[in-house]
């Protein structure tokens, strides 16, 4: 399911509902990356994301989700890429921002 369908579905069942459904889907999502997150920050993970729905349900302001989602960016999705970046340093040809990666083609287009 593509991550707007969910969206689509959650807002059609109304706020509640929604929020409601919306959160069984993350908690499940959080669930099926328990093996690698480690049952300690699943469950801290959980917490924030509980922390941040009482919230928003009750005061409408949605500010608690940044910090489960950034536990998750810097605990588990950045350790991640930077894994597969090591395991396969050999392969990568060039590494830059935006700007260098288009002077960097450039480069090759006009060596060939």
């Amino acid at each position: 399911m593509l991550p707007v369908e969910p969206r689509k579905l959650y807002q059609s069942l109304g706020e509640e509902a929604g929020l409601d459904g919306w959160y069984e889907y993350i908690a499940g999502s959080i669930g099926r990356i328990k093996k690698r997150l480690g049952g300690a920050m699943c469950q801290e993970v959980l917490g924030y994301v509980d922390d941040a729905m009482t919230e928003q349900k009750k005061t409408g302001n949605k500010e608690l989700h940044k910090k489960w989602v950034a536990k998750l960016l810097s605990d588990y999705y950045d350790p991640m890429y930077n894994y597969q970046m090591d395991k396969n340093a050999n392969t990568i040809v060039f590494q830059g921002d935006e700007d260098a990666i288009l002077e960097y083609i450039a480069h090759l287009e006009s060596k060939a």
